[in-house]
């Protein structure tokens, strides 16, 4: 398990809250740029440690996806379907 206990990730986390009260946009993107490439290198230094979950993790959310993806598809088709009317049926 990755621990992000880096005092300077830590200093970098309370300057983006400080900076996000402000409404300082600008600031708190490069400190938030700076966070994601710290915690990058800290994840690529433990890859092998975190390869299981990440393939994990995928094959979960393609399968999701797939379920999603067959849902819409079938309510498509429901949707669009050419419609019978019988002959009783009055058109106004």
């Amino acid at each position: 398990m990755i621990h992000y206990d880096d005092y300077n990730l830590q200093l970098i986390e309370r300057a983006i809250r400080r900076y996000d009260n402000r409404g300082d946009r600008w600031r708190m993107r490069g400190l938030l740029e700076v966070r994601k490439e710290m915690l990058n290198a800290q994840a690529m230094s433990h890859q092998e440690e975190l390869l299981p979950d990440i393939i994990a993790f995928n094959d979960g959310f393609r399968d999701a996806l797939k379920i999603m993806y067959d849902k819409a598809h079938y309510l498509y088709r429901q949707v669009n379907a050419p419609r019978e009317y019988s002959k009783s049926t009055s058109h106004i």
